[in-house]
């Protein structure tokens, strides 16, 4: 067991890759690690857009990778969708299910949240933005929306 959340803790030579390729690995990932097929839509733009900062490689990784896993464990993989594209300079993507949701104004009181706390200190560390949207009965949509020159 050690061993393998040690092997889900390193990262994937992501250096010289494209956005959309970034998404695409930690998509596959995920899919091995846990049976389950995610849909997503990656804009075209983003295909051969290559990442401009390897800082934002790992923060998009990242993003999609603990985004995803919340879907697994929260929300049973109910609805998994990542969505990304280009806008106004801006790279935003969405890791979002249908799940049960959660009432995020309080868990984000509790001190033990820390992957979507870390998250967002990543997210917000290269300028960017991150928003959680969710409530009880209407599943969880994560924003992130880094500046990028695409």
């Amino acid at each position: 067991d050690i061993r393998s959340l040690c092997q889900g803790l390193t990262l994937p030579e992501l250096e010289g890759k494209s956005i959309a390729a970034v998404v695409e690995q930690a998509i596959s990932s995920h899919n091995r690690r846990s049976g389950r097929a995610v849909a997503s839509t990656v804009d075209g733009a983003l295909a051969t857009a290559k990442v401009p900062d390897p800082s934002i490689a790992i923060c998009l990784y990242r993003f999609v990778q603990e985004g995803l896993m919340n879907t697994f464990k929260h929300a049973r993989s109910e609805g998994q969708r990542v969505l990304c594209h280009h806008e106004n300079g801006q790279l935003i993507c969405t890791v979002e299910d249908s799940g049960p949701g959660f009432d995020f104004q309080a868990l984000s009181e509790r001190p033990q949240s820390l992957g979507l706390t870390g998250l967002r200190e990543r997210v917000e560390s290269l300028g960017g933005s991150f928003r959680v949207d969710s409530a009880p009965g209407q599943g969880t949509r994560l924003h992130l929306a880094l500046n990028l020159d695409v």
